[in-house]
Parts: C-alpha cells; sequence; structure tokens
C-alpha cells in the first residue's frame, strides 16, 4: 500500500459493491488540497484488469482529504487529463493558470480588454452576434469579467433572445454576486417575457440589495398592478407614465451600465479607471461526498 500521495497515483474508496476510483493530478503543498480526475462508480474492487473499462466522471474535483483512501498504481499524468483541472485555476486563481500555463498575465488582461473595446463599438453599431461573439472572447480571456458577461446580455436584450440575456446575467452573478443590475435586469427580461410573478420576485431581491432603487421600487409596482389584474393600458393611467405597452416595440433595457468601461477596474477602488487584476476570490476546497 502506497502512504505517500502523489501526483499521478490511481487509488479508490469505498466498499461493499459500490467503489470510487479517481487519479489524482496535482498535490497543492500550500492548500493541502488534491486535485482529483474522478470515475464513474463501479460495482467490484478497482484492479488492474478492470482498469481499463473506467469511464471518466469529473475531470476535476478538488478534495482536502484522501485519508483512507487505496492504493492501485502510479500512472503519469497527461496532458489531456488537466483540462478539468486548468479551469478551475482559470476561474478560481487566475495568475496562478497563467503561471502554470505559461502564459502572460498582462497579456491575457490586454487581450480581454481589446476584445472588451471592440465589443463595445459593435454593439453601438447594431452588429449583435458579431459584438456577443467579441465579448464572449473577452470572458475567455479573463473569466471573472463580469462587465463582459452583462454587456453581452444586453446585446442579447436587444434581440429580445429574453431566456439567453438571464442566463447570461445569472452566470454574471456567480461572477459578482450581489449585482444591482444583474438582478433587476433578470427582473426586466421576465417583465418583458409577461411572467410578472417570477419578475416580481426579481425586483424584491434588487430591493434587499438596495431599498431605495428607484427602478426596482417602479418596476415592482408596474408588475403587482399587473399580477392583480390589471391592463397595461390602465397600468400607464395608475401611474401616469408612459408604458411600453408591447415589448415587441420597445425592448432596449432601461438599467444599463452608467459607464461601461474596457479597463479592468479594482473592486477596492471602483472608481479607478487603471487596467489591474481582477483578484478572486479564491474557494476554499470541498471534501467530495465519495472519499
Amino acid at each position: 500500500m502506497e502512504n505517500t500521495i502523489k501526483a499521478g497515483d490511481i487509488r479508490w474508496s469505498g466498499s461493499d459493491r459500490k467503489f470510487h476510483p479517481f487519479k489524482v493530478l496535482k498535490v497543492d503543498a500550500a492548500s493541502g488540497a488534491y486535485h482529483v480526475l474522478s470515475y464513474v462508480s463501479i460495482s467490484e474492487t478497482p484492479s488492474l484488469q478492470n482498469f481499463s473499462d473506467w469511464k471518466v466522471l469529473a475531470y476535476h474535483v478538488p478534495v482536502e482529504d484522501l485519508s483512507g483512501t487505496e492504493f492501485l498504481i502510479n500512472r503519469p499524468v497527461k496532458e489531456e487529463e488537466l483540462q478539468g483541472y486548468f479551469y478551475y485555476l482559470k476561474t478560481n486563481d487566475f495568475e496562478r493558470y497563467c503561471a502554470e500555463t505559461n502564459q502572460s498575465t498582462e497579456a491575457r488582461i490586454a487581450q480581454a480588454n481589446e476584445a472588451y473595446r471592440a465589443g463595445s463599438v459593435l454593439s453601438d453599431e447594431k452588429r449583435n452576434a458579431e459584438a456577443i461573439a467579441k465579448y464572449a472572447e473577452a470572458v475567455d480571456c479573463f473569466p471573472l469579467f463580469y462587465e463582459a458577461i452583462d454587456n453581452m446580455a444586453f446585446v442579447k436584450m436587444n434581440m429580445m433572445r429574453w431566456q439567453d440575456a438571464i442566463d447570461d446575467f445569472r452566470w454574471s452573478l456567480d461572477v459578482n454576486p450581489q449585482s444591482v443590475l444583474a438582478e433587476f435586469s433578470i427582473g426586466e427580461c421576465y417583465y418583458r417575457m409577461l411572467d410578472y410573478a417570477s419578475a416580481l420576485e426579481q425586483f424584491e431581491r434588487v430591493l434587499a440589495i438596495d431599498p431605495k432603487n428607484e427602478l426596482a421600487l417602479l418596476f415592482r409596482e408596474k408588475t403587482m398592478f399587473l399580477l392583480e389584474g390589471g391592463t397595461l393600458e390602465e397600468l400607464e393611467q395608475y401611474l401616469n407614465i408612459a408604458d411600453e405597452p408591447d415589448a415587441a416595440e420597445n425592448h432596449e433595457p432601461v438599467m444599463v451600465l452608467e459607464e461601461p468601461s474596457p479597463e479592468f477596474v479594482s473592486h477596492e477602488a471602483p472608481e479607478s479607471k487603471k487596467e489591474v487584476l481582477l483578484k478572486p476570490e479564491k474557494k476554499k476546497p470541498r471534501r467530495w461526498w465519495p472519499f
């Protein structure tokens, strides 16, 4: 039995006809975590005889503790087996990702900024599909670039692709939680889809973050009126405002980035216009359930 856990170790845990084999990709000495490739659970004890039949379940799982697991054999880690690990680094520790893939952090930032600027120009010119592609390129260069994700969603709103925009704003919230802009925009999409119950829920979420947000207060009132059976025509009279009677006639987002900036700004100094790397919050690896 091999006690010292090393990269390339193929190990397993489990018993009673449910075994969980996995391969150690990296041993993180600094954090004490292990990065593993997990295989689909099997019903017979892992062995060299059935090893070739194993199917990959997840290309990367971070775990804290591998004590009690059994050693089978050590096989060198292949480059293709690291794809999940590198994606994890890219979205959790960008500087380390660049270091381990021999890329320049500054060059990646410059590339992301260039793609963002191009997307902004294309969006202004209503070249929507090209704008989306450029914003997506910016996010691929730097996955925590939530401003690019937001702008990609706004372009989709302009195209009346409401559900696609919602999906992007939820993606943005994964990166930048508590974003009033993203939460409100999801509600606006639901509002324009005539899903007033979901819209109301979103506007309430905005007000939980920013109780005095005027747009959220207004749209909550509009949505509650419609949920109570009022019509759009009655709503216009009730609020004494010019409401959009048909989403197809006017589908511009009502809340947008005040100053869409192609530069990265630091979370500590949001007024800064310097191009600096956003520091992702490093997530503590979790203990994965099979081990």
